[in-house]
């Protein structure tokens, strides 16, 4: 009996460090798989806090976002507008200068018409002046006329067109005709000249009246005070 309960003994000895060895392994493996896991969670918190601290990031990123969108927006709308208030003052410039544009075509025809008639009256005035004075020359040259001066010499009607016996049209030195037939041009350019220096133009009485009756030899100018032929 003592041997068997020996036996026995060492058989329950033997069960109990091979229980024991077994727990200890799975002790140890369970120690290990503790320690990875507690490894794991620690990364995942670490992860976990970068992840929080990423999205706080974000968030705030996308809040400036927001707020510069909204003054982007904003500046937006007003280049829009600055834009539509250049667009109708552009078209109002526009508008002003197509007027002015036909203002300008409207008075360049006007002038152009001015010129012609002027240039057509400055003709004619000087055809009459040259016709006058070849009439003057035809009879400074007849036998027995008395000398007189140009600008004492009745206009004829039909020549000037206006009424009067006043004297023909006259040229400055620089080709310019002057009106025939008013007086009171006449008496402006007698004027003029005096106040330029000029001789005066005072003249005598006429060299012959309406009848025809000639003035005396005394009463006139030499013929030398006479202008020049044109």
């Amino acid at each position: 009996q003592l041997l068997e309960r020996q036996k026995a003994e060492k058989e329950s000895r033997l069960r109990a460090e091979a229980a024991t060895k077994l727990a200890n392994k799975k002790i140890l493996a369970l120690s290990q798989h503790i320690e990875r896991l507690m490894l794991h969670l620690k990364h995942e918190a670490a992860s976990k806090a970068k992840a929080h601290e990423a999205a706080g990031r974000a968030t705030q990123e996308v809040s400036l976002l927001r707020q510069r969108n909204g003054v982007l927006t904003k500046r937006a709308g007003a280049r829009d507008q600055v834009i539509v208030e250049l667009r109708e003052g552009a078209k109002i410039l526009e508008d002003q200068l197509r007027l002015m544009d036909e203002k300008y075509m409207e008075l360049r025809t006007k002038l152009d018409y001015t010129r012609q008639a002027s240039t057509k009256e400055v003709n004619k005035y000087k055809q009459q002046a040259s016709h006058l004075r070849a009439k003057w020359a035809l009879l400074s040259n007849a036998p027995g006329h008395v000398p007189t001066l140009l600008d004492e010499m009745p206009v004829p009607m039909g020549d000037t067109g206006g009424g009067g016996d006043w004297g023909p049209e006259t040229f400055d030195p620089h080709g310019s005709a002057a009106s025939a037939g008013t007086p009171g041009f006449q008496a402006g350019a007698r004027s003029k000249k005096t106040k330029k220096g000029a001789r005066p133009t005072t003249q005598q009485p006429r060299a012959a009246t309406q009848q025809g009756r000639p003035a005396a030899a005394g009463d006139l100018r030499p013929a030398s005070s006479m202008p020049a032929l044109m």
